[in-house]
């Protein structure tokens, strides 16, 4: 038999490897594995959970593997590295500026810099250009999955082609593997045990982010480095001086890349007053315009999606913000059963609890019931410590309560229990952002949804359902058309403005009912039918498709 190779004889990867390579055949795939799984907890919180959106990531990371282990002519790491760079910035972009309508120039230090050179150089005598005359870039769904997935790609095919050029002798090819395996396990154990213990956001996918644009510029640095030195005497070598030039400028793209990425990623951090994370996501409770008391407000948000703005000032405290205005659908229709003669009380049932907003269209003989799945949710808004809206129902004699646990399954059992709950309003809330349940929007949902609402044949009046559709990324519309069609009721679209001032927000709500009066209270409001609108569309438990309502 041979006698085995010695630790020194193994530094080069074509022999074997040294204690230091073991360290990086774990730390690499370890890090390629959690930048794949917070990469995949961030898009899945802020858009679905729905299979494309984690298989499609677990295949890139898979592919990075074929790649990377397949031949070193496809692993170009300069190269890879700029794309890579270029498509972190992207995505920490749009985490800083949100889906929509980003203006160049307020784009951080990169921004504020593209606005001197072209005052300076393209417009010297021209006006201050204003945010509005702002080169503007679109961002929608699929460019924010592209940017997203495509930094988590680089980043794992940098971890793996680094992998890949280490390879040992053939000697060492079992241990080699069975470390890469364990550190892929290593970086799984590290976001799903050791991160929601540690931080109270996804702030793993942010640090992943930082960490690897830094790992990139040094790429590039160090391939700038070795292309200004050489074996040729300094004599030969004419435009060495120009070379060190050109290296010293990368270093100020790079300087601007990192300062933003700083900017982008503490934004997250501002105005915060209260932070959890928990298995449905992370919920931040934030204080803007602490400094005038009269326009002082608290922010629910999960996620990036907000769900619920109350006034600290008590003389606006009550006053219904966000999605839940007077002038949106869900306000029009209450406040239509609340001024109808010899009105005995408001019945309302609200899926979703965010704030509690809709508990400050309650007074005295009114009840709502409020069903949410999230815990953290409701200790929020129960709690008093921030949001005032059910305990300033309760001062006015109203009555509310809350029921944790699935809606539909709520709603469902109290059906089986106790009967109808007898809504004049039930409200379904649960669409404007994050995950979006679809089975709360299937037609065995809106079945038991349409059961427990007030009908004119036995309580004297038909109620109704209020769907809220506003969604950045999926034109529910269809939907919400489809179960309409199905159960032969009539439904009728609003839309209401945004009021800074007020901290209303744009909303869209669909109003579902067979009351002939409320429909024409609500008609001069209501956006008419499109003939260009397309067709409906009927989800059920057995099929329902997020691709078919993308925008």
């Amino acid at each position: 038999g041979r006698e085995p190779l010695a630790w020194s004889t193994l530094a080069n990867g074509s022999a074997g490897a040294s204690p230091s390579q073991f360290v990086l055949w774990l730390l690499l795939p370890a890090f390629a594995s959690v930048t794949l799984l917070a990469t995949t907890n961030h898009v899945c919180t802020d858009i679905a959970v729905v299979p494309f959106l984690w298989v499609l990531p677990l295949a890139l990371y898979l592919i990075t593997f074929i790649i990377a282990f397949d031949h070193p002519r496809w692993f170009q790491p300069t190269l890879m590295a700029a794309l890579t760079l270029a498509a972190i910035y992207g995505s920490a972009l749009v985490y800083h500026q949100g889906i929509g309508t980003i203006e160049l120039y307020q784009c951080g230090s990169t921004g504020r810099l593209c606005r001197f050179v072209h005052d300076a150089v393209v417009s010297p005598v021209a006006d201050s250009i204003t945010a509005a005359e702002s080169p503007q870039i679109r961002v929608g769904f699929r460019p924010f999955l592209a940017l997203n997935f495509a930094a988590m790609f680089g980043i794992c095919l940098l971890c793996h082609g680094e992998l890949a050029r280490r390879r040992p002798h053939p000697r060492y090819l079992t241990a080699y593997f069975l470390t890469l395996a364990a550190g892929g396990a290593l970086g799984g154990a590290a976001v799903t045990l050791v991160a929601p213990q540690l931080f109270k956001t996804y702030f793993e996918w942010r640090l992943v982010m930082f960490v690897s644009a830094i790992a990139a510029i040094t790429l590039l640095l160090n391939a700038a480095v070795n292309r200004t030195s050489g074996s040729d005497p300094p004599q030969r070598r004419p435009f060495t001086h120009l070379r060190l030039v050109a290296l010293a400028a990368l270093l100020l793209p790079a300087g601007l890349v990192l300062f933003d990425l700083v900017e982008y990623f503490r934004s997250a951090n501002v105005d915060i007053v209260h932070r959890e994370r928990n298995f449905f996501g992370t919920l931040t409770i934030r204080d803007r315009n602490a400094d005038n008391p009269a326009a002082r407000t608290l922010v629910l948000q999960h996620g990036v999606t907000t769900h619920g703005t109350q006034f600290t000032d008590p003389a606006r405290r009550t006053l219904p913000t966000t999605y839940y205005s007077t002038q949106s659908g869900v306000g029009r229709s209450l406040n239509y059963f609340r001024e109808l003669p010899d009105f005995g009380g408001l019945r309302v049932g609200a899926v979703g609890l965010g704030t509690g907003t809709l508990a400050a269209y309650l007074g005295a003989r009114d009840a709502i019931t409020f069903y949410d799945i999230d815990p953290a949710v409701v200790e929020i808004a129960a709690s008093g410590r921030w949001f005032k809206y059910l305990a300033d129902c309760a001062v006015r004699g109203g009555q509310h309560a809350i029921k944790l646990g699935d809606a539909r399954l709520s709603l469902r059992r109290e059906l089986a229990k106790a009967g109808r709950k007898r809504f004049h309003v039930l409200a379904l809330d649960a669409f404007s952002g994050d995950a979006v349940p679809a089975h709360l929007l299937t037609e065995e949902a809106f079945a038991i949804y349409l059961d427990h609402l007030t009908t004119a044949a036995k309580d004297g009046v038909d109620g109704a359902l209020a769907v809220h559709i506003s969604n950045r990324y999926l034109d529910l519309e269809p939907v919400v058309r489809g179960a309409a069609e199905r159960f032969g009721i009539q439904s009728m679209y609003l839309h209401n403005d945004r009021n800074y001032a007020l901290s209303i927000y744009s909303s869209n709500w669909i109003i579902l009912t067979h009351n002939a009066a409320l429909l024409a209270t609500l008609a001069p409001f209501a956006i008419p039918p499109s003939a260009t609108a397309p067709p409906a569309i009927l989800w059920t438990d057995a099929r329902s498709n997020l691709f078919d309502v993308l925008k």
